[in-house]
This record gives structure tokens, C-alpha cells and sequence, in this order.
């Protein structure tokens, strides 16, 4: 069985279709029959016309963590609002 960086290797090759993180920095990559949530990380090859792009397990908790802070602010922010409101009467 080849090693994911060898099916990396073999999809630059021959053009096949190749997941990247879209968070600019980020170097994970996938392929569609990989299991979910496998990403290796490999260096972007700009000339490679056959890219999709997702968001990588560890850009995706972050996001969600970051989701989620702002949510609990916003609820936070609207609970003082109507406490404000049944103060002001």
C-alpha cells in the first residue's frame, strides 16, 4: 500500500483532483477517497490546474471556536439590552 505523501505525488503527476485547505497559509492537502478527516500537509504547487478547495479539520474547530465566541457575545450583548429595556420600564 502506497503512503499518502506517494498518492500526493502520483495525483500532482498526473493532474488528478486535489482538496487544499482555502486558508491561504495552510499547506493541508486531501484526495477525495481519502477517509474524512485524513489531510497531510504538502507544499501548494501553484501550477497545478486541478485544485478544490475545503477547509482542513484544524481550520474547521477553529472556525467553529471562533463561531462560537461570537455567538455567546452576541447572546450576552442582547440578555444586557432587555435587562436595560425592563429597567428603563
Amino acid at each position: 500500500m502506497r503512503s499518502p505523501h506517494d498518492a500526493l505525488d502520483e495525483a500532482y503527476a498526473t493532474g488528478d483532483m486535489i482538496t487544499i485547505c482555502w486558508e491561504p497559509n495552510c499547506r493541508m492537502h486531501r484526495l477525495y477517497y481519502w477517509a474524512d478527516g485524513c489531510w497531510l500537509e504538502y507544499d501548494k504547487q501553484d501550477e497545478h490546474p486541478n485544485y478544490a478547495h475545503s477547509i482542513c479539520d484544524r481550520h474547521f474547530r477553529m472556525s467553529r471556536r471562533e463561531l462560537k465566541r461570537l455567538m455567546d457575545e452576541e447572546a450576552t450583548t442582547l440578555e444586557a439590552e432587555l435587562h436595560l429595556a425592563e429597567a428603563a420600564g
